[in-house]
């Protein structure tokens, strides 16, 4: 079945060392040279050792089965190797051969142990059912518990007792010789994933959600030792009287959505279906929570945090080492004292000193280290895997090659490869390959020749790059730092917007390059205010130019010929050129920040802008002997906005079209003036156009 926690995680370690250069786009440097960012990498046959160097480790044979995953495994007191599958097999390896020991029926083994007498037994989910497998193979329900997860077994060989730590519910049973199930401890806690009995017969529990860390005495006295918080305590381990916990925070699925996942599993029937003594559910593969190829690239990306700790008592809880994005299956310890930790998500392990440094002895391409047996001089020795349910051997014979496959540069955009430059001892050879997808795929050049010295990388321009380091025959040499120079292709500005508006004359701005332009201004009706809205990703210095020409015209006219701009508006002012529509056209350039042959540019081009400086034209005045005033009121290019009158320059009233409507560039207007003394007089008529330009003419008369 498939893992609990599937999360995908991949960090590119850049290192930008900027060299000294008059240009925004420089030279960069990918640099990997500590354990930290090696450990991004595929390591094929290789050890990354505690010094943080790459360098041949031990050859992994892989058994390959059809189970979905190898949950659990354990050591009989012969040495045998046992493993526990996603199907609900037991297992054992014998000659390098896995022989299929005993079919639980259920869904999957999750725990696994031995008593005095070298039986065997395994517990399963979802029915809560525990089988023991004698020392002749022959395998039987041995008991159940009222829970539907048996999580971690452990066994008292003085009282010849059993421990199951289940869910949900976080219950501790004991389980005496002829199966009888008594509740020994409830936690209230959601699981108990973890379980190990000291010396004295104390049991020390690990649950989740919270993780809180319990003693239980063997008369049943509950301590709690120390609460992790929101997290899980994924395993522990007892070593000359220290405690050592796996603790794991962040997003996973939750116990009880995999439960869920589980029951609808197990109620399906699948296509090799056989019914089993007790009439359980048979085995299959429970849907879980995967990450899709969309998620990986997204910001919410689950990120998973784990650490390992040493208890000696609650006054002694120190942190041995944590990890980002890093999920811990199983911890065990050496004989040396270094600590060996599967881990889920990665397909690592790990091995941590004392000192807390780490090196890497193992890496699969299976990502999923469930479970893993040492040997007696404490050399892992087995691993089982999730993804493809394998089971790998390690050989602790040196390999006859090895590689390193790095993790994959993203320069962000088309770059040119420089030198790759490796730092070691002895003979390796370095290849690399580069193409335009966040994954390797067909599109994507073929591996390059060998360098077998630092020399110039010979893959295509392209956005991403990987290499690898080869080992052939080649046991003492290792690399301790590797870097590929690279060159980002200068990235062409974008301009986005280009609107134009009515500017106030007092906003004429009076910095370089930003003055109105096209004489004097006499008013705000002439100046039109240009914005504009440019990008650059190479945070390039950017120069803009600004050029106009008539709607009909072929040719642009630059309306700042004396040197480009550098702000994001222009004012013009109009009043020097004719009457007429225009289109405006602003250019960007980075050439303040790159040499001729790299210098990019855009341009944008306006919608229509009108240009109509001329004030309405008001003819054909007249006024009868009944004092009735007529006329009209023309514009060229936009319409009458307002008429009004007055008589010797006092109150002034409004006039409306013949039609009571301001649509038209020509409006007649008539209107009746009345209660006039007799003399003469003057009428003022003005009138605007919706540009704001205004026209006046009057026309002296005489009342008898």
């Amino acid at each position: 079945m498939r893992r609990k926690h599937l999360i995908l995680f991949g960090t590119t370690f850049l290192f930008l060392g900027l060299l000294s250069s008059v240009f925004a786009v420089n030279t960069a440097r990918w640099e990997l040279n500590n354990k930290v960012s090696f450990r991004q990498g595929e390591l094929q046959n290789l050890l990354l050792d505690y010094e943080g160097r790459l360098l041949p480790g031990k050859m992994v044979r892989k058994i390959s089965t059809k189970e979905p995953s190898i949950w659990i495994s354990v050591l009989d007191r012969q040495g045998v190797p046992y493993v526990g599958s996603g199907s609900g097999k037991v297992y054992k390896l014998v000659d390098q051969k896995l022989i299929e020991v005993y079919a639980t029926g259920e869904l999957l083994v999750t725990s696994m142990v031995v008593s005095k007498k070298n039986e065997l037994f395994v517990g399963t989910i979802p029915h809560g059912k525990i089988f023991k497998v004698d020392k002749k193979g022959q395998g039987s329900l041995f008991a159940t518990v009222p829970v539907e997860y048996v999580w971690a077994l452990a066994f008292n060989k003085k009282n010849d007792l059993l421990y199951a730590a289940t869910g949900p519910g976080g219950k501790l049973f004991k389980i005496d010789r002829a199966g009888q199930v008594d509740l020994f401890y409830e936690t209230k806690r959601e699981n108990i994933l973890s379980l190990v009995l000291d010396q004295n017969d104390d049991l020390y529990l690990g649950t989740a959600n919270p993780g809180v860390l319990y003693r239980v005495t063997s008369e049943g006295k509950p301590a709690v030792l120390y609460n992790f918080g929101e997290a899980e305590i994924k395993s522990l381990f007892l070593d000359q009287g220290i405690l050592y916990v796996a603790v794991n925070r962040g997003s996973k699925l939750p116990p009880q959505e995999f439960l869920d996942a589980v029951n609808t599993a197990a109620a399906q029937p699948t296509k090799n279906e056989q019914e089993t003594t007790d009439k359980s559910p048979s085995p299959a593969t429970p849907t879980t929570k995967e990450t899709s190829s969309s998620d990986e690239s997204s910001d919410s990306k689950p990120v998973v945090q784990s650490t390992i700790y040493r208890f000696v008592n609650p006054d002694q809880l120190s942190e041995v080492i944590a990890f980002e994005n890093c999920y811990l299956t199983e911890i065990k310890v050496t004989k040396k004292g270094e600590i060996i930790a599967g881990t889920d998500n990665t397909g690592k392990v790990f091995q941590i000193r004392a000192d807390g440094k780490l090196s890497i002895p193992v890496d699969l391409e299976t990502k999923q280290v469930l479970t893993f047996l040492l040997n007696k001089d404490g050399l892992i020795s087995l691993i089982g895997t999730g993804g493809q349910g394998q089971v790998c051997l390690v050989d602790q014979n040196p390999p006859a090659t090895s590689t390193y496959l790095s993790d994959i540069l993203d320069a962000r955009f088309p770059s040119q490869w420089g030198t790759c430059d490796w730092q070691g001892n002895g003979p390796v050879t370095v290849q690399t390959r580069s193409g335009n997808t966040e994954k390797p795929d067909e599109t994507w050049s073929d591996w390059s020749a060998d360098l077998v010295k630092p020399g110039k990388i010979n893959s295509p321009v392209a956005r991403y790059l990987q290499f690898r380091i080869n080992w052939k025959e080649a046991p003492e040499a290792f690399v301790e730092k590797i870097s590929v120079a690279y060159l980002v292709k200068n990235q062409r500005p974008r301009l986005t917007t280009v609107t134009v508006g009515a500017a106030d004359a007092s906003a004429v701005p009076s910095g370089k390059g930003a003055s109105a332009a096209g004489g004097s201004s006499t008013g705000s009706k002439t100046l039109k205010k240009i914005i504009w809205q440019a990008s650059d990703v190479d945070n390039d210095t950017l120069v803009f130019r600004i050029h106009y020409k008539g709607e009909k015209r072929e040719n642009w006219i630059l309306l700042n010929p004396r040197e480009p701009l550098s702000g994001s508006e222009y004012v013009w002012n109009t009043e020097a050129i004719p009457d007429g529509k225009y289109f405006i056209k602003v250019g960007v350039s980075d050439e303040k920040s790159n040499p001729p042959a790299r210098v990019r540019k855009d341009e944008k081009i306006s919608t229509l802008v009108l240009v109509d400086n001329t004030r309405p034209v008001i003819k054909n005045l007249t006024i009868n002997k009944t004092l009735e005033c007529s006329g009209e009121v023309a514009d060229n290019f936009n319409y009458i906005e307002k008429i009004e009158y007055s008589l010797g320059g006092t109150k002034w009233e409004l006039v409306y079209p013949v039609d009571n409507l301001f649509d038209e560039r020509v409006e007649k207007f008539s209107f009746q003036i009345a209660n006039l003394k007799s003399g003469n007089h003057t009428l003022m008529i003005r009138s605007w156009d919706s540009n704001g330009n205004m026209g006046v003419a009057q026309k002296e008369f005489k009342v008898k």
